[in-house]
């Protein structure tokens, strides 16, 4: 219970300088408002501090998981795929962000810096890169004359209904022409396309990469999959202590501050050392739940987890939170109520401030009853049978 008068006793610094000077409300506005931005400061620097690590990511980008562990190049698409990866820096010229950094690729699993690695070293062949280049401009050019085909014979066919229900002649002229051209150059196009293609793919290089990086055989894939898991619960682990490091010093100096300024008096380092505690204790808190609610159970519950997903009853999980949540505050709250704000308290104290002990207006010295509601502020001592007050503890008259 001394936890909770300490909490109240806390709160009460947070809006005063001292007992018999509360904060004006334009003062409290600024306070707020410095509040808010600090606190955007505190996760804007969490966030910048937690990025240092090798988020798993990086450890293993999406666009190597789709080749080692989705299987999802075929022969259909890995062309393109390839290229997109490629032309990443050709296309994206303003992106500081590169497949190719060396730090990036130093972060990666050994199989996805391999994998990068011979990507690059296709994305720095000019020839190579150029034909991929012409490719892309093609594709682009099908795609234009698509659309414009597309929108071609949309306008023929419009025009050959309209023949047919006046039973005129089909169509020709203009239009037709229009569309035979678009059909010659479309198909030149994709002729010079499928060349090109033919020719990337019988580069060295690209067979060497399409050799190495076809689709994974099951135990190397079992093995990455196990290697993701791995560093997933690591890295999980690794961000909650690298965040306390950035979080408890902050903590640490606030709580300093604020017992020194406590105990010296300083009203004022006072107030402003209470809000920055709370700041300080707000992303911790967040972390701590955080903590609670994810990487505890399915890390030290994973069994469970996963059987809860199998039978496709985790929904029990959450149910099991929101009833010990409630549980708790119910407890909580019927403490506090129960040791801090039961109805003698509530006497006690309007008595001190000279209120009714039910309505809580103000009456005049000495009254016996309320003027307002009537009530009486009386009750028998039960030692020395006169009358004493409902809120004082030991009777005016005898002292018991």
């Amino acid at each position: 219970m001394n936890f909770i008068k300490g909490a109240l006793a806390f709160k009460g610094k947070l809006t005063r300088f001292n007992e018999e000077e509360p904060l004006g409300k334009l003062s409290l506005i600024i306070v707020i408002l410095l509040d808010i931005f600090l606190l955007s400061v505190v996760f804007v620097g969490l966030d910048a501090h937690t990025s240092q690590l090798t988020s798993v990511h990086e450890y293993f980008p999406w666009e190597c998981r789709q080749v080692l562990i989705e299987n999802q190049w075929s022969n259909a698409n890995k062309l393109d795929r390839l290229q997109n990866i490629v032309l990443n820096d050709y296309n994206n010229y303003l992106r500081r962000d590169s497949f190719f950094d060396e730090d990036r690729l130093s972060k990666m699993h050994p199989d996805c810096k391999e994998y990068f690695h011979r990507i690059k070293g296709i994305a720095e062949d000019q020839n190579i890169k150029s034909m991929f280049v012409k490719r892309q401009s093609l594709q682009q050019r099908l795609s234009a004359w698509r659309k414009e085909h597309k929108t071609g014979k949309d306008v023929y066919d419009t025009q050959l209904l309209e023949k047919i229900a006046d039973n005129e002649p089909t169509p020709g002229g203009s239009v037709a022409e229009s569309m035979q051209g678009i059909s010659r150059e479309y198909e030149k196009i994709n002729a010079e396309l499928v060349t090109l293609s033919s020719a990337i793919s019988n580069q060295q290089l690209i067979k060497d990469f399409f050799e190495q990086f076809g689709p994974s055989s099951s135990s190397k894939r079992d093995k990455l999959i196990s290697d993701l898991k791995r560093y997933e619960v690591f890295y999980a682990f690794k961000e909650l202590c690298w965040q306390f490091l950035f979080l408890l010093p902050i903590f640490a100096g606030a709580l300093f501050w604020h017992t020194r300024s406590t105990n010296k008096k300083f009203a004022t380092q006072t107030l402003f050392s209470a809000h920055l505690l709370t700041i300080a204790s707000i992303p911790i808190l967040f972390k701590i739940v955080e903590l609670v609610l994810d990487l505890i159970p399915k890390t030290f519950f994973r069994a469970l987890f996963d059987l809860l997903e199998k039978l496709h009853i985790l929904a029990l999980w959450h149910y099991l939170l929101i009833v010990v949540s409630l549980m708790v505050a119910i407890l909580l709250v019927y403490l506090i109520q129960k040791k801090f704000f039961n109805k003698q308290r509530i006497y006690e104290k309007r008595l001190i401030a000279g209120k009714c002990c039910l309505c809580g207006k103000k009456m005049p010295p000495k009254s016996g009853h309320c003027p307002f509601c009537g009530k009486t502020q009386m009750r028998q001592c039960p030692h020395c049978q006169a009358d004493t007050f409902l809120g004082g503890s030991c009777c005016v008259n005898c002292g018991k």
